[in-house]
């Protein structure tokens, strides 16, 4: 679900659309730097850093 909606974001960062993210639960975890996503084939953690700048 959070690569789902990490990747929705990009989309709409893409099209000029302003996007704002709330963390719970497992994905605080990705905003914190050196803690990487074990769960996913993926990191999880650069697409949201990614995101943010």
């Amino acid at each position: 679900m959070t690569w789902n909606a990490l990747r929705l974001a990009e989309q709409l960062l893409k099209l000029g659309i302003d996007v704002r993210l709330f963390l719970r639960n497992d994905s605080i975890d990705l905003a914190r730097e050196g803690v990487t996503s074990q769960k996913y084939d993926f990191n999880l953690g650069e697409m949201l850093k990614d995101i943010i700048d």
